[in-house]
This record gives structure tokens, C-alpha cells and sequence, in this order.
């Protein structure tokens, strides 16, 4: 909850609209309540005390899929995404893994990432039943 509250947070002060809505976070919080043995990995970075990052990965090896990067934006200065991703991508390097970012070419992906691969984009229209 507290990733996606953060991550709520940082698109309404850019003006954009969050993607997952009630349907797709109350999914996502199912899938976090099944833990690693689903694969699924939360990771948290604590300042003070405090929740500063958290990432939310899916792990299927030989990868590690990094969905969801949220920070506290009062912490922002002290790059708190930045120092837990760090983290995250030395545990899944000592593990011999692979990590992938998944789509989008945000600027911490790219500071990062070794490679890029291009996405195919499929629109598909359902054409009226013929009678």
C-alpha cells in the first residue's frame, strides 16, 4: 500500500493519471500476500526509522523482474529509489540472475541497464460480426 500511495503521490504532481486502479492494486496486494514462494519480493530501505524506497520484484529465475520503484518524496534528496535499487541489483548479480527493468525508458533504468530491447505494440480492433 505504501509503494502505491507514494507512486499516487508523484503522478498527481506531474499531472498524470496512475494506471492501476482500485481492480489492479487490490490484484497486486494479493500477489504480495503470496510472498516468495509466488515469487514475489518487496524490498524496503528504511531511513531513520522510516519507509524511504521500496521495490516490488518478481522473480522467476534466471530474472528478476523489477515492477514497481517508489520513494518518499520528502526524502528525495538523498536518493533513496536510487540506493535500494543499487542494493537490489548487487543481491541479484551475486546470485548470478539477470534483472529486468520491464518497459519504460524512465533515467534510472538507463543508468543502469547494460541493454535495451525494442517493444512491439499490437493494436488489435474486433471487426463486426458478419450476418
Amino acid at each position: 500500500a505504501w509503494l502505491l500511495e507514494q507512486k499516487q503521490r508523484r503522478m498527481e504532481a506531474r499531472g498524470e493519471t496512475n494506471v492501476l486502479q482500485a481492480g489492479e492494486a487490490e490484484w497486486l496486494g494479493a500477489m504480495v500476500g503470496l510472498g516468495r514462494e509466488a515469487g514475489v519480493e518487496l524490498w524496503a530501505y528504511r531511513r531513520d526509522g522510516r519507509p524511504a524506497a521500496g521495490l516490488l520484484t518478481f522473480l522467476l529465475p534466471p530474472v528478476r523482474y523489477g515492477y514497481l520503484l517508489a520513494f518518499a518524496a520528502e526524502m528525495a534528496a538523498a536518493s533513496p529509489g536510487i540506493t535500494l535499487l543499487y542494493f537490489v541489483l548487487r543481491a541479484t548479480i551475486g546470485a548470478g540472475m539477470d534483472f529486468d527493468f520491464l518497459t519504460g525508458a524512465q533515467a534510472y533504468k538507463l543508468r543502469f541497464a547494460n541493454a535495451t530491447r525494442r517493444l512491439l505494440q499490437f493494436r488489435v480492433q474486433r471487426a463486426p460480426l458478419r450476418r
